[in-house]
């Protein structure tokens, strides 16, 4: 009986550390999922906004290949481009305690710091119109002293950037 009992605990303890080891996606979801204002675009740029760091190259990296991959080129200075996509990051907090600073890092090691990061993102026109818009989205539950992965994150964000990206170029009117 006590070794049944051993056995069922080992095998709840290999389960929680499985799921808690198993690195979650990032979801994205986009206001429009087609052009609400019809563009004939063949070049693009991309600003950002308020991103940390240390997510910054993954985040621009990735965007910059989902609007390749949609056949667009990265607009030069001689040429304004066809779309511009800003992005804009925000953190918002979980938490219910004051025990972090402006990026949401824990100050006293053991806490459980809960998030989520934001990537707001509008494309326009060379009117500045806002053709289209989206969000990619990630909630985080880290510990004190946990680093971020970086090669797990640029996964996750290019698989998240190119499902956001999908109908860009196409006018609302396609889509039945």
């Amino acid at each position: 009986m006590r070794q049944a009992a051993r056995g069922i605990v080992i095998l709840i303890i290999a389960a929680i550390t499985a799921c808690a080891n198993v690195p979650r996606g990032v979801e994205w979801r986009a206001d429009q999922s087609c052009q609400m204002l019809f563009v004939d675009a063949k070049s693009y740029s991309v600003t950002l906004e308020g991103l940390p760091g240390f997510i910054e190259p993954l985040i621009s990296y990735a965007a910059h290949q989902s609007l390749q991959k949609k056949g667009l080129a990265l607009a030069t200075n001689d040429e304004p481009a066809d779309l511009q996509a800003h992005l804009k990051f925000e953190l918002v907090s979980l938490n219910k305690t004051d025990t972090r600073n402006d990026l949401d890092e824990v100050w006293m090691p053991g806490l459980v710091s809960r998030f989520n990061a934001l990537v707001w993102v509008e494309v326009m026109n060379r009117r500045q119109e806002v053709i289209w818009s989206g969000v990619v989205n990630r909630s985080h539950a880290i510990m004190g002293d946990e680093t971020f992965h970086t090669d797990r994150a640029a996964i996750f964000l290019q698989l998240a950037f190119d499902s956001l990206f999908e109908n860009l170029l196409t006018p609302c009117s396609e889509i039945h």
